[in-house]
């Protein structure tokens, strides 16, 4: 009686395991996300727009999220990088905001916390990143 409550305990154990997991993503993710890094670590405030989107490179990522259990099918995650661009107006200023994958959050769907944001205001770089981007807008993004 004892030995079947173990193999019942066991088997229930071992569907957890295998139902469950993380995603990971990897090949085309990884290289983007650190060359996305790479070249962001290149910048400068004070340069042109257009001179930082020649260096950061338009391209389309596909990644293919693998979910590290036995009955999960793979995802495929494609977006264009930078992946988004918004205007923020902040007081009297208009900032103009590209967004880049940098980061990895293991889930399915990509994540604001993922992308890494180059701040401009008149078609100059001014500063990146969200730490940054918040000290111009006063809101937490």
């Amino acid at each position: 009686m004892k030995a079947r409550k173990y193999r019942i305990l066991a088997i229930c154990l071992l569907l957890a395991a295998v139902s469950g997991g993380c995603y990971t993503a990897g090949g085309t993710c990884d290289l983007a996300r650190t060359q996305n890094r790479k070249r962001i670590s290149g910048l400068s405030p004070g340069m042109r727009k257009e001179q930082v989107l020649e260096i950061m490179g338009e391209q389309t990522i596909t990644c293919r999220m693998i979910k590290k259990s036995l009955f999960s099918p793979e995802v495929i995650k494609s977006f264009e990088n930078p992946v988004k661009s918004e205007t923020l107006q902040a007081e009297n200023r208009t900032l103009e905001v590209v967004y880049y994958y940098t980061e990895e959050r293991g889930d399915r769907k990509l994540m604001d916390e993922e992308l890494t944001p180059l701040v401009f205001e008149e078609g100059v770089l001014i500063g990146w990143g969200r730490v940054f981007l918040e000290s111009c807008t006063g809101n937490p993004r």
